[in-house]
């Protein structure tokens, strides 16, 4: 739709801005029938060709209502882009979190399938304590309700990634079954805020409003003063045809007019064979306008320049204050980044202990199971808070307009 309402805008700007809007027109009348009056009848039978006439307009004047919808046309074009930027951007945005979601949730099959094999290995060791009367009915019983939530548990997960997957394929457009890779890595890019914030497209909708509020202003200042119209004109004419040539400019339009008709079956009345005429003409018109209403439409258009102006103050300060939330998720995202990051180091350091002791005899399997899934849950934690990192810098950018493309490799 934003590509849609790009192409529009950008047609209409073309069509607005065209130099030269021209028009050509020729006829042919014929008439038929007859007069009758005290036994005399007269045929009214007559055919007769209309003028070949040209009309040109030049909208080559930076001025006046056509350079107006130029204007105009220009800001619907620059709203149109800015609206298909924030619409890719967001575009981007819900791609990576549908991929990582779709990551996460692959990753957290295999935690699941990882804690159901520990839940197998809880059950064996149970039943081989309970056969040796070491330990009792209820707790193997809890062991077992324990290994029938771990593969609910991994049959969610499965479902789960699979949603993910179809989430995935939404985004993307395409069938998408499996997964596999990392997320893209958000490049450093420079950041001031002071003009930045200028370049969303709240902000520029504001600032336009406020340019088509002082257009109006100008646009009924400009309407009730007085204008003029010049004009030049030059005529041909002999007993056969009439050739007319017209040139007119007024302060009103500020467009330059041209008009040339040839009129091939010119028969003036009372004309003289082979009579030719010449003629020139020049025209000044002077046009004051008279409304008892214009201080009014001035106020109003004053008031309508005021209301643009609080309008981009407000805009500003709801800009800044979305922007300095965004500012505080990513410094928050980054401290649970290096939390994260600590936890993994713990579980790594804790599965080393654990292995050694399992290797001296000293503890069971069932504990370095439980070592290994305590490793793989760290290293799904840091990739989920790495990836809300990315997202929060991505946030960040796409709130000051920046193309995200130029933000991640």
């Amino acid at each position: 739709m934003a590509t849609m309402s790009l192409e529009i805008s950008q047609a209409q700007l073309n069509i607005a801005s065209s130099p030269i809007k021209a028009e050509l027109s020729a006829g042919y009348n014929k008439t038929w029938g007859e007069f009758t009056a005290n036994n005399l009848t007269k045929s009214l039978d007559s055919e007769d060709f209309s003028p070949i006439s040209l009309n040109a307009n030049f909208n080559i004047v930076p001025y006046g209502p056509t350079y107006e919808q130029v204007v105009k046309a220009s800001w619907n074009l620059e709203q149109a882009q800015n609206n298909l930027r924030d619409a890719r951007n967001k575009q981007i945005i819900d791609l990576t979190k549908s991929f990582s979601n779709a990551l996460i949730a692959k990753e957290q099959v295999s935690l699941s399938k990882a804690r159901l094999v520990y839940s197998q290995l809880k059950l064996e060791q149970i039943q081989i304590l309970y056969q040796s009367g070491t330990s009792n009915q209820a707790q193997l019983e809890q062991v077992k309700i324990a290994l029938q939530q771990s593969e609910n548990d991994l049959e969610s997960k499965k479902r789960n990634y699979q949603q993910s997957l179809l989430s995935l394929s939404l985004s993307t457009g395409q069938e998408i079954t499996a997964i596999t890779g990392g997320l893209a890595e958000a490049v450093t890019y420079k950041l001031n805020i002071n003009e930045q914030i200028n370049q969303r497209t709240d902000i520029q909708t504001a600032l336009i409003a406020l340019q088509r509020a002082q257009l109006e202003a100008s646009t009924r200042l400009r309407d009730n003063l007085p204008y003029g119209t010049f004009s030049l004109g030059y005529n041909h004419a002999s007993d056969i045809d009439n050739f007319n040539l017209a040139a007119s400019y007024n302060t009103k339009s500020f467009q330059p007019s041209l008009n040339a008709s040839y009129d091939p079956d010119f028969k003036p009345p009372a004309a003289v064979s082979d009579q030719v005429s010449n003629s020139y003409t020049l025209g000044l018109k002077l046009v004051i306008p008279l409304d008892s209403a214009l201080p009014d439409a001035l106020y109003l258009s004053e008031l309508a320049i005021k209301q643009a102006e609080m309008q981009i103050e407000q805009a500003i300060e709801l800009a800044k204050f979305d922007i300095a939330n965004k500012l505080n998720n990513l410094r928050a995202s980054e401290v649970n980044l290096e939390l994260s990051l600590a936890i993994l180091e713990q579980s790594k350091n804790n599965l080393d202990i654990t292995t050694k002791r399992f290797n001296a005899g000293i503890v069971s399997e069932l504990d370095l199971n439980q070592s290994q899934n305590n490793l793989l849950e760290s290293n799904i934690n840091l990739q989920i808070a790495k990836n809300q990192v990315l997202l929060a810098k991505m946030q960040i950018a796409s709130s000051l307009s920046i193309n995200l493309l130029e933000v991640i490799k």
